[in-house]
This record gives C-alpha cells, sequence and structure tokens, in this order.
C-alpha cells in the first residue's frame, strides 16, 4: 500500500519512527488488526447487519485520523495484491470477483462512518 501510495504515508504514525518504521510494534499492531477486521468480517459474510455498525464506527475513528474515500480504492487494491501472493496459482478470476466485492461492501459501511463523522448523512 504505502509503497505505490507514499503519499498515505503521513496517515500512519508508525511511519514517524526512526529507523525501520516496518520493524516498529505499532506497525506489526497496526497490520495485526487490519487481518483481524477482515478475519471477523469473514466471519460475519452471512450476517452483514452486524457487520455494518462495527465497519461504520472504524469509517467514523479513521476519519479522524484523515483517512478519506478516495483511499479505499488503493487499500483494496493492496489487499488484493497481498491475497494474490499468498493464493498464488488458487488467486482465480473468481476469486478475485469476491474478494473485490466483498471489499466493496466492506468500504461501503467503512464510508458511511468517514461521512458521518463529516457532519454527513450516510
Amino acid at each position: 500500500l504505502l509503497q505505490d501510495n507514499p503519499h498515505l504515508k503521513t496517515l500512519f504514525s508508525f511511519m514517524k519512527v526512526n529507523g525501520a518504521p516496518f520493524d516498529s510494534p505499532m506497525f506489526k499492531s497496526h497490520v495485526r488488526n487490519v487481518f483481524t477486521v477482515i478475519g471477523d468480517a469473514v466471519n460475519h459474510i452471512d450476517d452483514l447487519d452486524s457487520l455494518s455498525p462495527i465497519l461504520k464506527d472504524l469509517g467514523v475513528k479513521h476519519q479522524g485520523y484523515g483517512a478519506k474515500k478516495e483511499y479505499l480504492e488503493p487499500v483494496g487494491n493492496a489487499l488484493l495484491c497481498t491475497i494474490e501472493k499468498h493464493l498464488e496459482d488458487d488467486f482465480t478470476q473468481e476469486v478475485h470477483s469476491a474478494w473485490r466485492t466483498f471489499f466493496a461492501v466492506m468500504s461501503y459501511s467503512f464510508a458511511q462512518g468517514l461521512d458521518e463523522d463529516n457532519g454527513k448523512d450516510g
């Protein structure tokens, strides 16, 4: 994400760490949190009504960090790239399409939170 979108580095507090920011405990904690949320989202794929408010709250929280809707596309692309690297040959067009759709659903709720914190109504 940050290699392809260096302008996003300012959003992450761990990038302010002297030395190797990707070795910092803050970075490792953030990565764990991101994949925990993704795992929870996958586990609740059949219950989007319970997942939506959680993602919306995350959007509100991240708006405070300076996140914007236009950042969701590069985040989704980075997620797909990561999944593709891990799945290798098992990353079929069908898998790509399913993850792209799932990320779009997650992004929709997250974006509602970004809007809400701006005083907008979803």
